[in-house]
């Protein structure tokens, strides 16, 4: 129950600043107020058959293989402020006991830029979680990678959270990695930042 406590005061924190399988969900719904021609394209189109699957519905725990994710928890509002949440766990978790979390946000696009809308996050974390620690991984005018941590948060406890912010022409799209430690290991960190790069924005006509 407290890890599921801690994701529902997670997309807080980012707030304030069917039946059988579906697999790499490439066509995703949007808020009503978003860009029905902006998505994201997940890493099995964009990095090919190797990359891990996002995985929903019924079958998706039995289908599932170690590298792939399967969908635990779908958070839609369409009043103000709008935004659809995708949250993942690896196979045999759940939303309330996890070890890795993978989280898929889209939202109207702010009126910032990236750089505000991390600060923002930065702000409202070292508040919630004093001591919390960010790390700007690369940023550009439309895009901003950064990782945060957290080590005993009467709120949050331990954690490790790299996030990939892209925004659209109308949608800001969030992708993050977490992990339950104050400090994840080198290799895993790289395999995030790897799995995050997968996710490229695409326009459909």
């Amino acid at each position: 129950m407290k890890y599921l406590v801690t994701a529902i005061f997670r997309l807080q924190l980012v707030l304030a600043a069917g039946c059988g399988v579906r697999s790499a969900h490439e066509q995703l719904a949007f808020p009503k107020s978003t860009s029905v021609h902006e998505g994201l394209a997940f890493p099995k189109s964009t990095v090919g058959a190797g990359a891990p699957r996002f995985l929903s519905g019924d079958t998706a725990e039995a289908d599932a293989g170690p590298n792939d994710w399967v969908m635990v928890a779908l958070k839609e509002k369409n009043d103000e402020p709008k935004y659809l949440v995708y949250d993942y766990v690896r196979k045999g978790e759940d939303a309330a006991h996890w070890s890795e979390l993978f989280t898929y946000m889209n939202t109207p696009k702010p009126d910032e830029p990236p750089s505000d809308f991390m600060n923002r996050q930065k702000a409202n974390l070292e508040k919630k979680c004093p001591g919390a620690r960010f790390r700007l991984i690369n940023q550009s005018d439309s895009q901003i990678t950064y990782e945060s941590k957290v080590a005993k948060c009467n709120q949050l406890g331990d954690q490790d959270e790299i996030v990939r912010v892209i925004y659209g022409k109308l949608n800001m799209f969030r992708v993050s990695y977490t992990t339950h430690s104050a400090d994840m290991p080198a290799t895993r960190r790289a395999e995030a930042l790897s799995l995050l790069s997968g996710f490229e924005l695409q326009n459909k006509p």
